[in-house]
């Protein structure tokens, strides 16, 4: 470990370790500071599973050279954001087996924290509980701030009720993102069972409200899109102007609806 390079670090996976060794070191001023942002730009976006915006980071990198060393392998890791993508809808419908299978195929150094998370989500699945301890374990050694493998790890802890255990993983899960609504709900779960009534209240609360926000975000973001498409080509001036007032009453009018108003 002592003798380790930012390039083995960064050709692990690990990218927060080769990051530091890289400004400990004589070729700190090698690369562009915005080379280590957009990957660790990927690195938030795969822990939402915000696949379409990691994979747009990456889209868009300027790959940087060290004479003949080509640092990232753009093409490959845009083939594997799919997988990861498709692996994680599998996962979403039970299919483990079939979830396990298409992660195989995933081998760039910085997908594999996603990708031991995935694999231990599985895990779980198919009632390999130790299996998936190690997993989630593995994924934080190389992504300290993967807060879904902490909340893994805060629910399989949950689930052998070592309550306190579950508590202490899920509060480094929301320190790191505050508005996870897994973490945020099975805290609450956690302190209902240690007769903290009132404190579990409040997160559960705080978690279905972050649901909804999202849910509405999205609900706004279809009505948009789709509104738009069906109005392009067909107004202009004037009359495309009363397009786009109604579909403000519209979303209004959903979000009212939503919150049970009318």
């Amino acid at each position: 470990m002592a003798d380790m390079t930012w390039r083995d670090a960064l050709s692990q996976g690990n990218l927060s370790e080769a990051k530091k060794r890289y400004l400990e070191s004589d070729e700190q001023f090698v690369l562009e500071s915005h080379f280590w942002l957009d990957l660790q730009s990927l690195q938030k976006h795969l822990r939402a599973k915000h696949w379409q915006r990691a994979y747009n980071v990456i889209e868009v990198l300027e790959l940087p050279k060290i004479g003949s060393e080509e640092l990232v392998d753009r093409e490959g890791i845009l083939a594997e954001i799919k997988v990861l993508k498709e692996s994680s809808i599998l996962l979403d419908r039970r299919r483990a087996d079939e979830a396990l299978a298409s992660l195989e195929s995933v081998v760039q150094p910085l997908l594999q924290a996603e990708k031991k998370c995935q694999q231990g989500t599985a895990s779980i699945f198919q009632n390999d509980i130790e299996q998936a301890k190690t997993l989630f374990a593995e994924s934080l050694e190389l992504d300290s701030l993967h807060y879904r493998s902490l909340t893994n790890l805060g629910n399989i802890h949950l689930e052998s009720t070592d309550v306190d255990s579950a508590i202490v993983y899920y509060e480094k899960a929301l320190a790191i993102k505050d508005d996870f609504g897994n973490a945020l709900h099975n805290l609450g779960v956690a302190y209902r069972q240690k007769g903290q009534i009132a404190k579990s209240v409040k997160l559960i609360k705080k978690a279905q409200a972050n649901v909804r926000k999202t849910e509405e975000g999205d609900a706004r973001g279809e009505l948009s899109s789709g509104i738009s498409k069906s109005l392009g080509g067909m107004f202009s001036g004037k009359m495309m102007r009363y397009g786009f007032y109604g579909l403000a009453i519209v979303i209004v009018l959903y979000i009212l609806r939503s919150r049970g108003m009318f």
